[in-house]
């Protein structure tokens, strides 16, 4: 997923991006999942996001010449040549909203805001009212989370701890 186009938006088109996004992200998630019974417990999240991980499919695409040797010789790069395919993008936006509204149904200082236009994950869809000004952008968390969960199959508690450390980091 390309989140390039969130770095130059202006105020108004990133509140309408993000108002579309709480309008509309559940709707990304497919018909099949309501077999999983959507409680938006952050007890329950990281079952859910397992679930979601061996759902989604993916595209090879070929290394970068551009890229310094180095780097293309290493297992993560190697791990990390593909592309998730149309729908399983679809997913991991559902899933990013999925993210967000658990954090914010269980936390009432919580909210849905606009990254801070002074952070680098500025304009996108996060979840603010975390300590030390940490904003939670779900769509790259959730992207991140799932790819490092596929690249590595023997991480079994990816989710667990992503998801304590953000438990961690709510001000109370």
């Amino acid at each position: 997923m390309s989140f390039s186009r969130f770095k130059n938006m202006t105020l108004d088109e990133a509140s309408e991006i993000l108002k579309e996004f709480r309008e509309n992200g559940h709707r990304y998630l497919p018909e099949f999942v309501a077999d999983f019974d959507l409680d938006f417990s952050l007890a329950r999240l990281p079952a859910f996001m397992e679930w979601i991980a061996l759902r989604l499919n993916t595209i090879a695409i070929k290394e970068n010449p551009a890229v310094p040797q180095f780097i293309r010789e290493s297992r993560s790069y190697k791990f990390g040549l593909y592309e998730f395919t149309l729908k399983s993008n679809g997913l991991i936006i559902g899933s990013a909203y999925y993210l967000g509204e658990c954090f914010i149904r269980s936390y009432p200082s919580l909210k849905w805001s606009i990254g801070n236009p002074e952070f680098a994950l500025r304009m996108m869809p996060v979840v603010t009212g975390f300590g030390h000004q940490k904003e939670l952008a779900v769509l790259v968390v959730t992207e991140n989370l799932l790819r490092r969960r596929i690249e590595n199959p023997e991480k079994s508690c990816v989710f667990e701890n992503a998801i304590q450390v953000w438990m961690n980091s709510v001000v109370t």
